[in-house]
């Protein structure tokens, strides 16, 4: 009962921390202190195992002073665990209203700049701002702000001249169908068709695979010959795996993750982050600072 008790306040803990965006808890205090709470909390299950009386060949021989003292321990150490949880659950309530506020950031440790090399982009190419976004196609929160906010980024800041959008590929290791997808939208990209296939992926995010890849690329009517020779061309793949390469040696961990800044010879500086799927008003923020 004291292991289930364990297990399932931490599942409750772990799915808050989920709960902030698909992107990284390993940032800031949250990482080690996820860590050290697991340890403990495992611990002390295998305490409850060990020390509680039963018919089993470990404490078989144990006093009842000896399993008096255990059991006085193991609450009391459940006791410490339940003030722990409830520390990391406020902690996450607060990272969660800083977010919902405004979602901007200029992080510790975070890149002074940012390179503008992904061929995936669009805007004004001489424009003085720029945001970058690294995106997964299986990545529910980046489909979130592709389908709720890119349109509104779009209008007001896009074409009205004031920042071009860069966008690189950073498919997570445990969505299987985030680098097919990617090669799919950069296939279509090379019969100009990217952003159709991309907006496409996005809505039918559920069905990704390469019975939708194929028949997608048929209602687009591309050429479905040099389209599949596409998919399983490797420099493709390859293209798809520097941009990941990159944003690893920037500090992306998850996404959606965006970076905003200004533009000079083709690199963007005075780099404000982004974490997560935000408002508009996140983006729009950022861009007036940037502006000042």
């Amino acid at each position: 009962m004291v292991t289930a008790f364990i297990l399932i306040n931490w599942r409750s803990t772990m799915m808050n921390v989920r709960s902030v965006g698909d992107f990284e808890y390993q940032h800031g205090a949250l990482k080690p202190m996820v860590t050290r709470r697991l340890f403990k909390t495992f611990a002390i299950a295998l305490l409850f195992t060990v020390n509680l009386p039963g018919c089993n060949e470990v404490n078989k021989g144990n006093s009842t002073n000896d399993s008096d003292w255990a059991k006085d321990e193991i609450l009391l150490q459940l006791s410490e665990i339940r003030k722990d949880m409830k520390a990391m659950q406020d902690e996450i309530a607060n990272l969660q209203t800083e977010l919902a506020s405004n979602g901007v950031a200029r992080l510790p440790g975070g890149p002074s700049l940012v390179k503008l090399s992904s061929e995936i982009t669009f805007g004004d190419p001489e424009a003085k701002l720029a945001i970058v976004e690294f995106t997964d196609f299986q990545c529910p929160y980046c489909a979130r702000h592709h389908q709720s906010v890119l349109p509104t980024i779009k209008k007001q800041l896009i074409e009205t001249g004031k920042a071009k959008y860069v966008m690189y590929d950073f498919p997570l290791g445990f969505h299987a169908q985030a680098k097919p997808a990617a090669i799919a939208a950069r296939c279509a990209g090379q019969q100009d068709k990217y952003w159709e296939m991309h907006d496409a992926l996005f809505k039918q995010q559920r069905e990704l695979g390469l019975s939708l890849f194929r028949a997608t690329a048929s209602e687009m009517e591309l050429d479905e010959a040099a389209f599949s020779d596409c998919l399983s061309d490797p420099t493709v793949a390859a293209s798809v795996d520097s941009n990941f390469d990159y944003g690893g040696q920037i500090g992306v961990s998850g996404t959606p993750k965006f970076f905003v800044g200004k533009v000079k010879n083709n690199v963007m500086t005075d780099v404000i982050v982004i974490n997560g799927a935000q408002s508009f008003s996140a983006f729009s923020s950022a861009i007036a600072r940037l502006e000042e």
